[in-house]
């Protein structure tokens, strides 16, 4: 495949409008089309580290529901929150998820997603998965947590093997912010430290 075709391919996959308004679009089809994507495009050798990262935050922000994560993971701390205290947290926490999941997608190079199952919970739905590759078919256990809103399904967790990513963080934050008398600025400048290490 020439370069000009690859481009063509992985830009539109970013730009195309998502058929996830569509009758057919159900949580398995977010988590599909957000994998497929996601891997062909961390696995895209011609861009730069930034432009794949750049590429790959609006692979997020428009499957992931950021807010709903982020108050999540803020736990109690998001009621006693300024407004500017929360728009400052939102904005490096997308940075920070996109960061971490970034990392997470960068080991399952050359690799595959298969969804075998969906199931109800309470409101949500769990689409059950697993990343294969051709040297190992037992591969890497991933479950997405999908909820519906505004007729669109949106990612709010990702488990894999058993550990959920969201409360995973949600406990580093807290521990974070309570090491710091209940600064959740503390937490913002942690999270800004990190994603420019």
């Amino acid at each position: 495949m020439s370069q000009l075709i690859r481009l063509f391919i992985l830009f539109s996959f970013i730009a195309w409008p998502s058929s996830i308004a569509t009758a057919a679009f159900d949580a398995s089809s977010a988590v599909s089309e957000f994998a497929d994507k996601a891997i062909i495009l961390m696995s895209y050798s011609d861009l730069s580290e930034t432009e794949r990262r750049d590429k790959f935050e609006q692979l997020v922000q428009k499957y992931f529901d950021l807010p709903v994560i982020g108050k999540f993971l803020l736990g109690k701390y998001w009621q006693t929150a300024t407004q500017a205290e929360w728009d400052a947290y939102l904005k490096v926490f997308a940075k920070n998820i996109v960061y971490t999941y970034a990392r997470q997608l960068d080991q399952y190079f050359g690799q595959r997603l298969v969804i075998y199952g969906i199931r109800k919970n309470g409101r949500f739905d769990i689409v059950s998965s697993r990343i294969v590759s051709p040297k190992n078919n037992e591969g890497v256990r991933l479950e997405w947590v999908v909820a519906k809103s505004n007729s669109t399904f949106k990612i709010i967790d990702v488990i894999i093997e058993g550990m959920s990513m969201s409360i995973t963080q949600r406990q580093e934050y807290t521990s974070v912010i309570q090491a710091n008398a209940g600064s959740i600025k503390a937490l913002v400048d942690a999270l800004s430290r990190q994603i420019t290490e």
